[in-house]
């Protein structure tokens, strides 16, 4: 959904960034798509949303937009199973002090994160390309500012040379076979058509023709009566 945001925070703080977390932009597109990559399976992840009311007032994280990726019991309340409202009750009870205005609107940078870190973003579903978050723009006047983190950009394994020949020879055989059916095709119809708008003959007549081509193609000189 648009206007909302993802920031990494800590259980005792769930309205307030984690120092060297990561933030994904302010999404004001429907469909929108952050990622981002477990390193440590042990470790629980504490987001919330980022988005102010307004200056002074954190209503999205206050109001129990939080949540937890690997939750281990105990880190909320004193029980044995995690509880994720211990973890909405425990950000009602933030004040607002305005802390997620620190957070970044364009989010961090490629490869930010504690525990975990930012793989991409996208701005609409299945986009062919993402976009850098520290790079992402927005019109000064609505987000000022952006993320100075160092980038990280994944950079996709090259094709082999042999593997690039192999298609390109793939794609020619299927070009050829395309276009020999395609002949053999038009021969067949041909034929079709000049059996059907052939003159009818008599079984006589047909049996005639027949041993006369046979007679032609052994040599033998057709009988001629007088």
């Amino acid at each position: 959904p648009g206007n909302h945001s993802i920031v990494q925070v800590s259980a005792a703080d769930p309205c307030t960034p984690l120092a060297n977390g990561f933030a994904s932009p302010v999404s004001l597109v429907p469909g929108a798509s952050f990622q981002i990559v477990i390193d440590d399976a042990d470790q629980p992840i504490y987001f919330a949303c980022g988005t102010t009311g307004d200056a002074l007032a954190d209503d999205h994280c206050q109001a129990g937009e939080v949540g937890v990726i690997n939750a281990l019991p105990g880190d909320i309340d004193t029980t044995d199973v995690f509880d994720a409202a211990s973890l909405v009750a425990q950000a009602e009870l933030q004040a607002h002090d305005g802390a997620m205005n620190d957070a970044p609107k364009h989010g961090t940078a490629y490869g930010t994160g504690v525990g975990a870190h930012v793989y991409g973003y996208f701005a609409s579903p299945y986009a062919a390309g993402g976009y850098n978050p520290s790079d992402y723009s927005l019109p000064p006047d609505i987000y000022p500012g952006t993320s100075a983190a160092p980038a990280f950009i994944p950079t996709p394994s090259p094709i082999p040379s042999d593997a690039v020949l192999l298609l390109a020879a793939l794609g020619i055989w299927r070009a050829v076979s395309v276009k020999n059916r395609k002949k053999k095709t038009e021969v067949f119809k041909v034929r079709i058509s000049r059996v059907f708008e052939s003159e009818p003959r008599e079984i006589g007549d047909v049996d005639a023709a027949m041993r006369e081509r046979q007679g032609a193609t052994l040599g033998v000189q057709p009988k001629i009566e007088v």
